[in-house]
């Protein structure tokens, strides 16, 4: 009895870890599609990458949780918000790929309904921002949208000519240039997220060792020596990448890691 009793207690968090799990599969062969294969219909992939991305987001903010908590089960209101989060995140993305749609097809204006899963898609993320990163970028962004909806009613110099609801979520919903969905997240769909696979595979075949071994055997008579054979492996990758963002994502997977370990063992040593 006491074992059906326990069995439910890990049900969820292994629904939730197969859901990450998945996500960050169709994550993956997206972006190997995109890269190499074909390419994918802008709003299609935005969407896309986004709802993945949501529920990839949702189920680390909830292993962590439960990590915290020592492995005790959650209290049954934490999944109904986590559930919440990922219905109204999908509402707030289908919202997106709807209006785009009818963009494409006819003379379409935002509307006020429009306004509202843009307005949950919002909140939906700067909560996950919050789970996963903390206060700090959570309240910039809270910010923003907050003084946009309300910054006509601040006195003097700080006050704006106002926005509407209908406005706001339109440039940061909406706009695929410099909203959401904008400039910024094309270049993580199609550009970081193929060179974090690669980065990883260079880890895990050994190729990220060969480049440090070689970066290290270079500088090994130079002061600071992690640091420096760092950027000589960023240097040796980047001439076969040929980008900033690739090296950056890339090499910093294995590189970044290694100069942490180094530093503090020579601390340790320092102070022994």
């Amino acid at each position: 009895e006491m074992t059906d009793a326990a069995a439910p207690s890990g049900l969820t968090p292994r629904a939730f870890g197969l859901l990450g799990l998945l996500a960050c599969l169709g994550l993956g062969l997206m972006a190997l599609y995109s890269s190499g294969v074909g390419l994918i219909d802008p709003k299609m992939h935005r969407a896309a990458g986004f709802a993945l991305a949501l529920l990839v987001a949702v189920g680390v903010s909830r292993a962590r949780r439960e990590a915290s908590d020592a492995g005790d089960r959650l209290p049954l209101p934490n999944l109904v918000i986590d559930l919440a989060l990922i219905g109204f995140g999908l509402w707030a993305i289908w919202s997106f790929h709807f209006v785009q749609t009818e963009m494409e097809t006819a003379l379409y204006d935002v509307t006020t309904r429009d306004a509202w899963p843009a307005m949950a898609g919002l909140i939906v993320f700067l909560e996950l921002c919050r789970r996963l990163w903390g206060w700090g970028l959570f309240g910039v962004g809270a910010f923003g949208v907050i003084y946009l909806l309300f910054g006509q009613d601040l006195p003097g110099l700080l006050a704006h000519s106002g926005f509407s609801l209908k406005e706001v979520a339109e440039a940061l919903w909406y706009n695929t240039n410099k909203g959401v969905f904008g400039s910024i997240t094309n270049i993580v769909l199609s550009t970081v997220f193929i060179f974090i696979i690669f980065g990883v595979l260079l880890e895990g075949t050994g190729a990220g060792d060969t480049l440090l071994k070689f970066a290290f055997l270079a500088t090994r008579r130079t002061r600071g020596g992690p640091a420096h054979a760092a950027i000589l492996a960023s240097s040796m990758f980047g001439t076969m990448s040929g980008s900033t963002v690739a090296n950056i994502v890339g090499t910093g997977t294995y590189t970044i890691p290694m100069i942490k370990t180094r530093s503090k063992a020579a601390v340790v040593a320092l102070f022994a």
